[in-house]
């Protein structure tokens, strides 16, 4: 009996022992962590961890005593979709006791916070052999990097993002600008030996400012933590647009590393070991992300001093000076008038300030020019604008002064800067001009050319009223050219008889159309196309110029000083030309000046040309 009872005990043991072993055979442990994240402290709202938002922060699954011959592993984690990935991996490792070999996975995942919150991070979760496994789970809570801890960034501390061998930071001098004021980023990369490539996964983002990229890198050597660190510093310069607080999105970055190669080997730690030194390594992708920056852009302080009305620029200028390229031209011959400006400031969008010259001088906007080194780093750069100006009155005259009225961003006061007045001597014009293909002409040219000669200085000595007298002299003339047709219909009056009235109403419904045409435009078209007409016949493309002003300034209601460069472009982009057909007609308007302003003359061949050409401007102007 007692034997009996004690073999039923034996037996019942035995059996919960092979049943308690044979689920913990099959048993999966899974374990879940955070790194790179800050410990929690008093503002934690019971947080586990502390994630910057912006700054890269890993999760890591770790599945142990997997079977080799289970096939796959179904794992989810809870909360991840919560932030922004970046990257994972999946790695593998094998031991083999006794035979019998197993597998430990981990699996990690990159990412990081886009805004602030306490967030929930698991439970992970696997399916194996038909069960399933739960580790536990973090909370999370995602804050701005605090002000004292990016000091210590930028003054060399680095704050470490991601993986200890591939890390990048945001970090600048200024947190604070003014609009238009130049900001220098500097976005530092830090790479080990075992980092072989790396590049932007994305191309940064700079919303609210113009940039400039310098375009070669600085390297230098850092140790952290016991470690030697190669750094690369790629800088950005950046022209603020508008004012607020600006949030530069963090970068991302793609970057290979070499790995130790994971292969399925079963047998010992040595031939483990032995077959791995063999394999080698591999190149493994990875990616990683850096800090983001807030940079607050103010808009300029109230100008106190009643007599500065008005800022040309924001930024810091070391010069500005005004040059001509003659001293004593000929009267109404062409001066190039040159300002030119250096410093630091957003030079693509440092319009030229407004010019002061006496009324006698006239002069249209010429060309820009910019040059600015970002080779190595950002010293600042020079712009030029150049204006053609026009004396009429031979003597002594000046340019005065020009002015730069601007705010300083290192003083943070509004200054001026002024050029040095220009003094000129303009010499009389020759009474005629001839040119060495006109010296051959005949002696009844010459005769017919100086006979022509007051009439074209009448004509165009007139300001702009005078193409609403050539309209009326156009209209008149105009009624002299009835067409035939129209005297048939008032002989054929008798025959009508009643109806003679509406053909009478006809008739002058028709001789008006013909004499005023279609509406003020086609008025002003048919004067300059009449004026155009007689330069052709005397071969005089003298005129021209001042022909073309004249035409521009009435056919869009604007005063004849408007008529620059600059307005051209606004006014017939908003006539629909595209920008290639504006820059032929400017150009043929500056050889126009370039015959009007200039003691140098043109063949008889050149001028035909010149007026052919602006009967097809004339005609485009019309459309």
């Amino acid at each position: 009996m007692n034997t009996m009872s004690m073999f039923k005990k034996i037996v019942y043991y035995l059996s919960l022992f092979f049943i308690v072993s044979f689920y913990y055979s099959t048993a999966l442990d899974i374990k879940l962590e955070l790194y790179d994240v800050q410990k929690p402290d008093q503002s934690s709202q019971g947080a586990d961890a502390i994630a910057y938002i912006g700054e890269q922060f890993g999760v890591k699954i770790e599945l142990k005593d997997v079977e080799n011959n289970t096939g796959s592993v179904g794992l989810e984690v809870d909360g991840l979709n919560q932030f922004h990935g970046v990257g994972q991996n999946l790695s593998k490792s094998y031991s083999s006791i006794n035979g019998h070999m197993s597998v430990n996975l981990v699996q990690e995942y990159s990412m990081y916070a886009e805004r602030e919150g306490v967030f929930t991070i698991g439970p992970a979760r696997a399916t194996h052999q038909g069960k399933q496994f739960s580790s536990h789970s973090f909370k999370i809570r995602a804050v701005k990097r605090p002000e004292s801890s990016q000091q210590n960034t930028q003054s060399g501390q680095a704050q470490k993002s991601g993986r200890d061998d591939f890390f990048c930071k945001l970090v600048t001098p200024k947190k604070a600008v003014f609009i238009n004021e130049p900001i220098e980023i500097s976005l530092l990369i830090y790479h080990r030996s075992s980092v072989h490539d790396f590049g932007f996964a994305k191309q940064p983002v700079f919303a609210g400012f113009t940039v400039k990229e310098v375009a070669q890198m600085s390297e230098r050597q850092e140790t952290i933590d016991g470690k030697i660190y190669t750094v690369k510093d790629k800088k950005f310069v950046l022209f603020p647009t508008k004012q607020g607080v600006h949030t530069i999105a963090p970068v991302h970055f793609a970057y290979n590393i070499a790995v130790d190669q994971q292969r399925r080997w079963a047998g010992s730690g040595f031939e483990h070991a032995f077959i791995q030194a063999l394999m080698g390594h591999q190149l493994e992708q990875r990616r990683t992300v850096s800090n983001s920056l807030d940079i607050t852009v103010k808009s300029l302080p109230t100008i106190k001093d009643a007599t500065k009305t008005h800022v040309d620029a924001v930024g810091n200028f070391t010069s500005f000076s005004a040059t001509v390229d003659k001293h004593d031209p000929v009267a109404n011959e062409q001066v190039v008038l040159t300002l030119a400006f250096e410093g630091k400031t957003d030079f693509e969008r440092l319009s030229a300030p407004k010019l002061r010259l006496p009324k006698s001088m006239k002069f249209y906007a010429s060309k820009t020019d910019i040059q600015e080194d970002f080779s190595t780093q950002y010293v600042g750069g020079k712009k030029r604008f150049e204006f053609v100006v026009q004396i009429p009155k031979p003597g002594a005259c000046e340019i005065p002064a020009q002015e730069l009225h601007y705010f300083d961003t290192i003083a943070q006061t509004y200054k001026v800067l002024a050029t040095s007045p220009i003094a000129l001597t303009v010499l009389p014009a020759p009474d005629e001009h001839v040119s060495d293909n006109q010296k051959t002409q005949s002696p009844e040219d010459e005769q017919h050319e100086k006979t022509d000669e007051p009439e074209n200085k009448q004509i165009f000595a007139q300001d702009v009223n005078f193409i609403e007298e050539d309209i009326r002299a156009a209209q008149h003339n105009k009624i002299t050219s009835i067409p035939w047709w129209v005297f048939l219909l008032f002989l054929l009056v008798p025959v009508i008889g009643s109806r003679i009235l509406l053909v009478r109403q006809f008739a002058h419904r028709v001789i008006t159309r013909v004499r005023f045409g279609s509406s003020k435009t086609q008025h002003l078209f048919l004067a300059t196309q009449h004026q155009l007409t007689e330069l052709e016949k005397k071969s005089n493309a003298k005129p021209l110029y001042n022909l073309m002003i004249q035409f521009l300034a009435v056919r869009f209601d604007v005063a004849q000083d408007t008529v620059t460069e600059h307005w051209l472009e606004l006014a017939l982009a908003q006539e629909g030309w595209s920008r290639e057909k504006v820059e032929e007609f400017i150009t043929y308007l500056h050889d126009c000046a370039g015959l009007y302003f200039s003691s140098l003359g043109m063949n008889e061949s050149q001028q035909r040309d010149l007026l052919k050409r602006g009967s097809y401007w004339l005609l485009m102007l019309n459309k």
